[in-house]
């Protein structure tokens, strides 16, 4: 018997009624073939057996040449990799990658290659995922400086054959070429040194173009790969992140340290939470 999320919607308002309850097999195989009657039916027990916090994993794709998905390790020390035919999960097959912080945040799949890359937010490193050979690498591509909290997200661009990195601190967007195995971050600089700019990035197939969310930038990131070229005008008027994401204090040895996610904050305010759980015992993070 497994617990799920049973999703019901009214045949002729619409309306939606949720409800979380158990069912055995032949219960679900009723349920499921009603049909006009359920809209949905979700599992969220097949793979719960991660554990809960922790930061573990940002970011997942999906391998077209083997058929799994693969998460990238923020602070896991593993590529999780999940079967959706079989429905499991292993975190020993791509493990040994350390247990920093923010090491990765998401991944991506490239298509003229067959492997999966994960964008470098404080790792040194682009980490090469070989889905076939169940090998990790992060020596190809490295050199690009630990620490930093550099880029966040990464896309496949499909009419260039390279993959786009968007920057988060850096001051360019990371360019891979997956058949050169080569990094660039001088050819798409010039985005300013600020941090908080755009998380997330995905690729337009209608326009050729990629596109990266505004976290604390005021417009949406546009890059054109065939021109080389990036916009930060055409799609702007968002209001810059005078304070991105939800303010925090942290209480560190008896002081109250501000250390918020604003513009203009002196306090070191990238992610430490495993160094303060190791160090500083009596502080309290609120709002994080």
């Amino acid at each position: 018997m497994a617990t799920f999320l049973l999703v019901v919607t009214a045949a002729f308002s619409g309306a939606r009624a949720q409800f979380t309850t158990n069912f055995t097999a032949d219960e679900l195989a009723y349920v499921t073939a009603v049909g006009a009657g359920v809209r949905e039916v979700m599992d969220s027990t097949t793979l719960a057996v991660l554990g809960s916090g922790g930061c573990k994993w940002m970011g997942i794709t999906f391998a077209a040449n083997v058929g799994k998905l693969y998460a990238a390790p923020a602070y896991a020390a593993a590529v999780l990799i999940v079967d959706p035919v079989n429905n499991t999960t292993d975190i020993t097959t791509l493990a040994g990658l350390g247990s920093g912080g923010y090491k990765w945040t998401d991944i991506t799949y490239a298509d003229n290659v067959g492997k999966l890359y994960a964008a470098p937010c404080n790792a040194p490193a682009v980490l090469i995922v070989d889905p076939p050979t169940n090998t990790t690498d992060i020596i190809t591509l490295a050199g690009l400086g630990s620490g930093g909290a550099k880029w966040a997200g990464i896309t496949y661009a499909t009419n260039v054959g390279k993959l786009y990195a968007a920057p988060y601190y850096a001051a360019a967007v990371l360019i891979v070429d997956p058949l050169t195995n080569t990094t660039d971050i001088i050819t798409l600089a010039g985005l300013g040194s600020g941090g908080y700019k755009w998380v997330g990035i995905t690729y337009a197939d209608n326009v050729g173009k990629l596109y990266a969310a505004p976290l604390g930038a005021g417009a949406v990131l546009i890059i054109d790969p065939l021109t080389n070229t990036t916009d930060i005008t055409t799609l702007g008027g968002l209001g810059k992140g005078g304070q991105v994401g939800r303010h925090h204090v942290r209480i560190q040895c008896g002081q109250v340290v501000r250390c918020a996610l604003r513009r203009g904050c002196s306090a070191d305010h990238r992610p430490s939470r495993q160094h303060d759980r190791h160090h500083h015992p009596r502080r309290r993070w609120i709002g994080w």
